[in-house]
């Protein structure tokens, strides 16, 4: 079988016994598969690897199904093309399971895109998650949880609470930007050589608004939109216990047409490095570190009867208790960012920066903490 990474193609890497130990052994799965035609067996662009304790071997996973989606004018020739995804089906059985794991479940996983250019095979360096990636170290994977992220604070009576958002005179800065397709710069742009070369490098840091918006159309990667947002911490007292922490952000309206959007499933999740609001692009931003909550975005209308905008609009709220007390306990402020996981087109979602004007303060993004003593 050719080498499938020298070509276009991703490989997934799975540890049933999560990302534990300095080599692969037999809970570790390696499956690569390749980027072709439709009409191809896929069978010949799929490879199946398992761990024997030192390295891989190869393996056969029955019932596993990969499908390519691309969008271009053809494959191997010299256009620019907009972008290809693979989709992975691996059944349990495949990996010696007889059901799904219980709810809670850790398993490794990485992911390696393997990228060809042209005919020579130029060297291009794989893009891995996470960064600190190697292939026959599972310790060095990521993580993925079945089911949802839980947090449960200590059961103690409130002793304080605190609004972090800027305000006049509060001395509070929170810092924040969006970057991709999002307010300040084209919406779904279409422009080549924008697309290509200002769309992922432009900084949006200081806008008032900012969009989420994501879609399986692979094609329109360059709606895509993403934001981050900054909380400081130190108005909370030291040596507290976090009870409740709430993230509000408010949407004032939707990215394409009311009649074709569709409400947005939108995720929130921890930044563990620090960024630069003046200098983050869709390029440069910090790779998320956990998703802790999401909740359903509507379609919305905040004009009243006459077509007047009645701001600050509608408040959207996420749990971030967890990401908080983390936060707290290092003695760091509170990171994080927000995407959606759509499908749809026209799925975007508006929402206001801490940049708007003081005429419009309340609806700025706010962290609202509840603390007990311990």
């Amino acid at each position: 079988m050719p080498d499938l990474s020298a070509w276009d193609a991703v490989t997934l890497y799975l540890d049933l016994d999560g990302n534990l130990g300095s080599a692969p052994d037999a809970n570790s799965y390696r499956i690569t598969a390749g980027l072709a035609e439709s009409t191809l067996p896929r069978g010949d662009y799929e490879a199946a690897w398992q761990g024997n304790g030192s390295t891989w071997r190869a393996t056969t996973l029955p019932g596993l199904v990969t499908h390519p989606g691309w969008r271009g004018q053809h494959l191997n020739d010299d256009t620019d093309d907009r972008g290809w995804a693979m989709t992975f089906k691996v059944p349990y059985s495949a990996l010696g399971l007889s059901a799904p794991p219980v709810e809670g479940t850790t398993w490794g996983l990485a992911l390696a895109v393997h990228d060809r250019d042209d005919a020579s095979g130029t060297a291009i360096p794989d893009q891995v998650w996470p960064e600190t990636f190697t292939d026959t170290s599972p310790q060095t994977w990521g993580q993925f949880r079945f089911g949802l992220y839980t947090y449960t604070p200590p059961q103690i009576a409130p002793a304080g609470n605190v609004k972090i958002r800027e305000e006049p005179g509060n001395g509070i800065v929170v810092p924040d930007a969006a970057m991709g397709s999002t307010v300040g710069g084209p919406l779904c742009p279409g422009d080549p050589n924008y697309i290509w070369s200002t769309w992922p490098n432009r900084n949006f840091g200081t806008e008032h608004q900012f969009n989420i918006q994501n879609q399986s159309n692979i094609d329109d990667w360059p709606c895509f939109a993403k934001y981050y947002v900054t909380f400081p911490l130190d108005n909370v007292p030291a040596g507290k216990t976090i009870i409740s922490a709430t993230l509000t952000l408010y949407q004032w309206s939707n990215n394409g047409p009311r009649d074709k959007a569709t409400a947005s499933y939108v995720h929130v999740l921890t930044v563990p490095q620090p960024w630069d609001e003046s200098t983050i692009t869709w390029n440069t931003a910090p790779l998320p570190g956990e998703n802790i909550d999401q909740i359903w975005v509507p379609v919305v209308d905040c004009r009243d009867a006459n077509g007047h905008m009645q701001w600050p609009c509608f408040p959207r709220r996420w749990d971030v208790t967890g990401a908080v007390a983390q936060a707290y306990a290092a003695g760091e402020p509170l990171r994080l960012a927000l995407y959606s996981s759509d499908s749809d087109l026209h799925s975007g979602k508006l929402f206001t920066t801490s940049e708007t004007g003081d005429w419009n303060v309340a609806g700025r993004p706010a962290l609202d903490i509840v603390w007990g003593n311990p």
